[in-house]
Order: C-alpha cells, then sequence, then structure tokens
C-alpha cells in the first residue's frame, strides 16, 4: 500500500460475499482510515460508528464515499 506507513487505519483483508463492506464495496488490500470524519483504530470502533462516510486508502490513493 502507499501512504503514509505510520497512519492508523484498518486494513481490509477479506470481505465476505453480502456483508456490509461487500455492499459498501470495500475490497481486500483498503484501508480505512476515517468513518463519519473520526480515526478508527479497531474493527470494535468501526461497528460502533455506524458509517455513513468512510474514508479509505485504495493503491495509495485516498477515496472518500457516503454508505447506504
Amino acid at each position: 500500500l502507499g501512504g503514509d506507513p505510520f497512519a492508523t487505519g484498518l486494513l481490509v483483508t477479506s470481505v465476505q460475499r453480502g456483508s456490509y463492506a461487500a455492499r459498501a464495496g470495500l475490497r481486500p488490500g483498503d484501508l480505512v482510515r476515517e468513518v463519519n470524519g473520526r480515526v478508527v483504530t479497531s474493527p470494535q470502533a468501526l461497528a460502533r460508528l455506524g458509517a455513513s462516510e468512510v474514508t479509505i486508502e485504495r493503491q495509495g490513493r485516498r477515496l472518500t464515499g457516503v454508505l447506504r
């Protein structure tokens, strides 16, 4: 992955078919940086935030999208 190697986030290692992550368009290798403007540091924190806007890093590019 590109970007800052010391930045925080959650690395997506797999995505199950039909899951929230799959419906959101997440892919293995994505790095989830922020959810609703908050830095995410654990899967539990991600679940608690109830995502609507997510910032990820994919192949060195930062992408922000709204999840529905």
